[in-house]
């Protein structure tokens, strides 16, 4: 999983966040999960900035990083549709190209959801195949890496 969120600053309330003065500001949380040998990876990043081309496009394409975690240098996280439902996926502890198998399931058959006022569109891809590389873990970022292959689930809400 792999999550950009865009938040206003002044109501999440990180006091980190607070002294920098950013109205909008980003934040991802990436989770990664190995069923086989019953172990996960998450990550959250309290803050990330997004680069100039983000959500440009046609299709999705953020490029994003921490500026606040950069010792030693940097790799920037993205998130990109190539073609209508299939993804490529970078963080430091992954590269994954995913590929939807299925048709999306819609939220309520027609994908709209009321959120007690407000309205959103909300789908899954149920079946998504992916391939990629990890590094088995944040502590492993700079060790060899593995083959990653397997299937995943995805959300899209706008």
């Amino acid at each position: 999983m792999m999550c950009l969120f865009k938040v206003d600053n002044k109501r999440v309330g990180i006091p980190v966040l607070s002294r920098i003065p950013i109205k909008t500001v980003y934040f991802a949380h990436s989770l990664l999960t190995d069923i086989e040998n019953k172990k996960f990876e998450d990550n959250i990043e309290y803050f990330s900035v997004v680069s100039k081309d983000s959500f440009k496009r046609q299709n999705l394409f953020v490029n994003f990083l921490n500026p606040l975690n950069i010792k030693g240098g940097y790799l920037n996280s993205a998130i990109e549709e190539t073609k209508m439902h299939d993804f490529h996926l970078k963080r430091d502890v992954f590269d994954l190209s995913l590929k939807n198998t299925k048709a999306p399931l819609l939220e309520g058959g027609k994908g709209y959801l009321d959120l007690h006022g407000s309205q959103t569109y909300y789908y899954s891809l149920t079946n998504l195949k992916n391939r990629g590389a990890g590094a088995g873990g944040r502590r492993n970022a700079g060790s060899h890496r593995k083959i990653l292959d397997g299937s995943s689930v995805g959300g899209c809400e706008f």
